[in-house]
């Protein structure tokens, strides 16, 4: 099993962007569609974190997707490019949950 946090924080990203990604009621239904065995969003006023577990390795392309599609101002998804998104910073197996 791979243990994975994917995520942005007030040093990463100012708090539109972090609002933009902080998930709703569906996202976790998403996250499992995309692979994830299990996984929690973690949103706090300072950081917005994807814990997760899974089989194989799931981008963290694909993890922002998940987050993007429950924000109807998320234009991102239509170009796929997070162009305007700092990037997300990425943890795993031990450094995740040295992190947590």
């Amino acid at each position: 099993m791979n243990l994975f946090c994917v995520g942005l924080s007030h040093h990463t990203a100012n708090v539109e962007t972090r609002e933009r990604f902080a998930g709703s009621a569906g996202v976790d239904s998403t996250l499992r569609a995309a692979g994830c065995a299990e996984a929690l969003v973690l949103t706090t006023c300072n950081r917005v974190e994807v814990y997760g577990a899974s089989e194989k390795r799931v981008s963290t392309d694909l993890i922002a997707e998940c987050l993007a599609r429950h924000d109807q101002s998320a234009s991102a998804l239509t170009d796929r490019h997070y162009s305007d998104v700092p990037p997300f910073y990425r943890y795993e197996d031990e450094k995740c949950v040295q992190h947590l």
